[in-house]
């Protein structure tokens, strides 16, 4: 993120999940862990508590999430929990997914890595997201090839964001991964530029979102997202979740 800008906020080497407020008040958040920076439910619930504060923190004007070591986000720690705590971790993430969506606030992401799965879907809840140009990067969910399944709430994401339910089955039933240019193309990514460009990038974004009228940009985007988050809210008290009951 470079130099210029200055920490105002501890930074724990242990933990995953990294803040920073830079100029302008802008929060920064860091994924950052070995492995791809994989989700466990500690990580979604730091992460869900942060979101939530910010919805009330007049002094931040957005957020800007990004993932160190080469990844943004690879998906969860799943593989090897069993029923209860399966289903728990999918339930947190449904709330997490469900804060970021409602976020009134700019929500912009710098992914210069991998987006897979869960990462993904967080990556989708945001207004604008700038992705590297590196052909290896890996975008995708693959879901069917790893024996488990979306929920409501997350098809009701990707429907947003798609806007085209026979592209999303094309991208659910392909269950690989495909690179950058083919993300943009699908409606998975706002913008690709060079590694080195991407939070710059994004944090141009995010300078020209909150320099209009805080509550013109509200409104906007809260009637833009309203009926999806009716729908993810009735879906989430559904527990839409549950379909990953006996999954694990």
């Amino acid at each position: 993120m470079g130099k210029q800008y200055t920490s105002m906020a501890d930074r724990t080497c242990k933990k995953m999940i990294k803040q920073e407020i830079i100029e302008n008040n802008i929060r920064v958040i860091s994924f950052d862990a070995p492995k791809g920076n994989m989700l466990g439910v500690d990580d979604i619930k730091e992460l869900s508590d942060i979101i939530s504060k910010e919805k009330n923190d007049i002094q931040i004007k957005g957020i800007i999430i990004t993932g160190l070591n080469r990844s943004f986000c690879v998906g969860l720690k799943a593989l090897e929990m069993s029923n209860p705590d399966f289903l728990f971790l999918f339930e947190t993430f449904d709330r997490l997914l469900l804060n970021l969506f409602s976020l009134s606030k700019p929500l912009i992401i710098a992914a210069t890595g991998h987006s897979i799965g869960g990462g993904l879907l967080i990556q989708l809840c945001a207004d604008y997201s700038v992705m590297s140009d590196n052909p290896k990067i890996k975008i995708g969910l693959s879901e069917l090839a790893l024996n488990t399944t979306l929920d409501a709430l997350m098809l009701n994401i990707l429907e947003y964001s798609i806007g085209n339910s026979r592209c999303i089955q094309q991208l659910v039933y392909l269950a690989q991964y495909i690179p950058p240019t083919q993300a943009l193309q699908s409606n998975l990514c706002d913008e690709l530029v060079e590694e080195a460009k991407v939070f710059p990038t994004a944090l141009a974004k995010m300078m020209k979102l909150i320099a209009y009228d805080e509550n013109s940009f509200v409104s906007i985007k809260q009637n833009l997202r309203k009926d999806t988050i009716e729908q993810m809210r009735s879906n989430l008290n559904k527990k839409c979740y549950a379909v990953y009951n006996g999954i694990s």
